[in-house]
């Protein structure tokens, strides 16, 4: 007679994002939306996205109330290398901070225009830099 043993492993993995963080005088938030050069997670309804971060905000006060004393919000745009999650790159395009009625012009950012690579390409050097090498 022969015997089998079998054995199965699960694992799930599930992004965790922070949307607050209070303290005794006030609090910070984070404003989150959908990322779209990441693929979602399959296997629920609705699909879950990765984040990023579009404002944060500072308050001071308590539970009973709070007055914002600073914001910062985040302006975003893709590389796009071509159609799909693996030819995409999120890139920050500008960070704008604010204080009640009063908003700071904004700090803008610039980037090479070089092509990227697909996120999966294979072809890197043996430091793990892109070399543009056929695959």
């Amino acid at each position: 007679m022969n015997e089998f043993t079998y054995f199965s492993s699960y694992t799930e993995v599930r992004d965790v994002y922070l949307k607050e963080i209070t303290f005794p005088n006030g609090k910070v938030e984070f404003k989150l939306s959908d990322r779209v050069d990441i693929e979602p997670v399959v296997g629920g309804f609705p699909l879950t996205y990765a984040k990023k971060i579009d404002e944060i905000a500072i308050s001071t006060g308590s539970a009973t109330g709070y007055v914002l004393l600073k914001k910062y919000t985040f302006n975003y745009d893709y590389f796009s290398i071509n159609a799909g999650y693996k030819g995409k790159r999120l890139k920050l395009l500008s960070v704008t901070e604010g204080s009640g009625t009063t908003t700071r012009p904004p700090y803008v950012f610039t980037y090479n225009q070089l092509e990227l690579p697909d996120k999966d390409s294979k072809s890197i050097d043996h430091w793990g830099y892109f070399n543009n090498a056929p695959t």
